[in-house]
């Protein structure tokens, strides 16, 4: 037989539940995960050249060092973050070893370890399918292909804090609420066309480059959700127990919910507007960049559902006596189809970048990165990000790299990472961990990106620039120059 402490635990565990049962849909959003970024905290822009270019500054595409032809293929390339805000290491060997029982003590830790008023869960993808950079006669261009996926999910602190205590004497009377829970996402397709132009008119003693980029993006939805209402509440006292929740959730999926659905896909257009420049003679490289400055998706076979929990009834001696049954016959949960084939429009994040990067050292590359959200919808966040990070490639084919950053989703992230470059092939590699580092970790980057990159410039072709200090230095494939004043001539 369960006591009422049992009853309102599973109570509290049933509304977990349904909202958890009410997210089996994919659900991917716009966020780039390059293994360059990993590693310099999320300041790689500065650094791309090509068919990277695209989603970060695609005015970098017309700088002068650019490859003459840049490819990326479906191999050896894959992003992945995963990031929540109580796991870690430390929390798993403390808490969860089995046998372990669970005291008052460690219950109020565990709670306590839970940053905010939710669970927070991130997960983020992302496929480069197939990238080509070229020039043209009058216009620098990229065609470029990439799969998107985003998961996110909160979970109200509350949900944890029943499961794990109950309902004491001390509760009676208090209502719990779960409104701090919800969950977006969407998976798209994303076609893009680069055009990028160098207006050498503007260029002077500081500034030596100076570009310009639009992308167009052709958008294609495979999936989509969003629990646009969610709320619950949980009420024991004397001769009385109420419980409640309810979650709205649309979405378009080609996957059949329950026999219905399953017509839903989505397309849209999204552009990516950018300004580079690169200062005295090449050692600092800045760029202003909005990415889905104007964006919009269409989502067509959609579909509206309610899922609900009701619980409201004064336990008799009787109904305490039939324990699970009486439960069964007092807990429904409702899952009930509102709207069909419906219509849905939403938004890409829009995000602000403004980059730079500045040789200290021949080989030693400092770079940063402002990042601002302008709109917070799912996949995206108004909270800023500034990272920075150091690459050094003096060892030639083995270029080593480090970075961190605060703010942003995540928070304080520390990364790093390495290349592999051989001629045309470049293979980088990249890891980070974000909330804290090795064991104290709650969040994980892992990436691997490759491209290959034909006719980069030689000396002499734009990429001998000056780097140097207090010398006018200039890199190349080979040995640095130096220019020397001429000699005047003896009167």
């Amino acid at each position: 037989m369960r006591t009422p402490h049992a009853r309102a635990r599973a109570a509290a565990l049933g509304l977990a539940a349904t909202l958890l049962l009410a997210l089996p849909l994919p659900a991917d959003a716009y966020n780039l995960v390059h293994a360059r970024n990993i590693a310099l905290g999320g300041s790689y822009a500065a650094t791309t050249r090509g068919v990277e270019t695209v989603g970060v500054n695609p005015a970098f595409l017309a700088f002068r060092d650019n490859p003459s032809f840049s490819l990326t293929l479906p191999l050896l390339n894959a992003g992945f973050r995963f990031s929540n805000d109580f796991l870690n290491i430390n929390a798993v060997n403390n808490h969860f070893v089995a046998g372990k029982v669970w005291d008052d003590a460690e219950k109020a830790q565990i709670l306590s370890e839970i940053e905010g008023n939710e669970w927070d869960f991130n997960t983020n993808l992302m496929f480069p399918l197939f990238g080509v950079s070229f020039p043209s006669p009058y216009l620098e261009l990229a065609f470029t292909l990439d799969g998107l996926a985003n998961y996110n999910m909160k979970l109200s602190n509350e949900f944890v804090n029943i499961a794990l205590n109950g309902y004491s004497l001390d509760d009676l009377g208090t209502r719990r609420d779960f409104g701090d829970t919800g969950a977006d996402g969407y998976t798209l397709l994303r076609a893009g066309f680069t055009m990028a132009k160098a207006f050498h008119n503007f260029e002077s003693d500081v500034i030596s480059e100076l570009t310009t980029g639009f992308t167009f993006n052709y958008l294609y939805g495979f999936a989509f959700f969003d629990v646009s209402k969610a709320e619950g509440s949980l009420l024991m006292d004397i001769g009385r127990f109420e419980g409640s929740g309810m979650i709205e959730l649309v979405s378009a999926s080609p996957v059949a919910v329950n026999g219905s659905g399953g017509n839903g896909s989505g397309s849209g257009v999204g552009l990516d507007f950018g300004l580079g420049a690169k200062v005295f003679q090449g050692r600092g490289v800045a760029g202003l960049s909005f990415l889905n400055l104007i964006n919009r998706m269409e989502w067509t076979g959609a579909e509206r559902r309610i899922f609900s929990y009701d619980l409201s009834t004064a336990p008799s001696i009787s109904g305490i006596q039939q324990g699970d049954r009486w439960l069964e016959e007092n807990l429904a949960l409702v899952d009930s189809l509102v709207e069909d084939n419906a219509s849905v429009s939403s938004k890409l994040p829009s995000t602000m970048l403004l980059t730079g990067g500045w040789y200290l050292q021949r080989s030693l590359l400092f770079t940063a990165t402002w990042r601002q959200g302008l709109n917070n919808v799912p996949g995206g966040t108004t909270t800023p990000l500034l990272g920075m990070g150091i690459e050094y490639s003096g060892l030639g084919v083995f270029p080593v790299r480090t970075g961190v950053s605060f703010g942003g989703e995540g928070g304080f992230t520390l990364g790093g990472g390495f290349g592999l470059y051989f001629g045309p092939w470049r293979t980088d590699i990249g890891w980070a961990m974000e909330r804290g580092v090795f064991n104290t970790a709650k969040g994980i980057y892992l990436g691997l990106n490759t491209t290959l990159m034909f006719g980069l410039p030689k000396r002499g072709a734009g990429r001998d620039e000056w780097i140097g200090k207090g010398k006018e230095k200039y890199r190349g494939r080979g040995k640095a120059l130096r220019r020397k004043p001429p000699r005047r001539k003896k009167l």
